[in-house]
């Protein structure tokens, strides 16, 4: 599953095993540990069809929704905690909470802004 270093965390795994649940878990934490709310610009997820790209962005703003609103899914907080936790960061509920409801509506207002793409539109604007 997730291989990581400080910059890249790369996430291989058959269909139907959690990556997209795994992904969207790295990604909500990448922004969370980031200081200020514009973190999803400078974070990248790189999928292979725009069907999972739509799916990495609304599984990456529901959970934002659910976190800031008090009701998240147990396992993905978990998941979230887990994640931080290896990077040494600790981060309490009403931080998570209170941080994921403004990501939340910022990244609605910043929608084209959110750094999910497939590898075709990622190698074109390399190119």
């Amino acid at each position: 599953m997730p291989m990581n270093n400080p910059t890249l965390t790369i996430c291989n795994a058959s269909a139907g095993s959690g990556k997209t649940f795994t992904l969207a878990a790295y990604y909500v934490a990448c922004l969370l540990e980031q200081p200020g709310l514009g973190g999803y610009r400078s974070v990248l997820a790189v999928t292979f069809t725009n069907k999972a790209t739509a799916e990495m962005k609304d599984r990456i703003l529901t959970h934002l929704y659910a976190l800031g609103n008090n009701f998240p899914d147990p396992h993905f907080l978990k998941k979230v905690h887990e994640v931080l936790a290896n990077r040494g960061i600790t981060l309490n509920e009403n931080d998570i909470r209170s941080k994921s409801a403004l990501l939340f509506n910022d990244m609605l207002t910043h929608y084209d802004d959110i750094r999910v793409t497939t590898i075709d539109a990622f190698l074109q604007v390399l190119l």
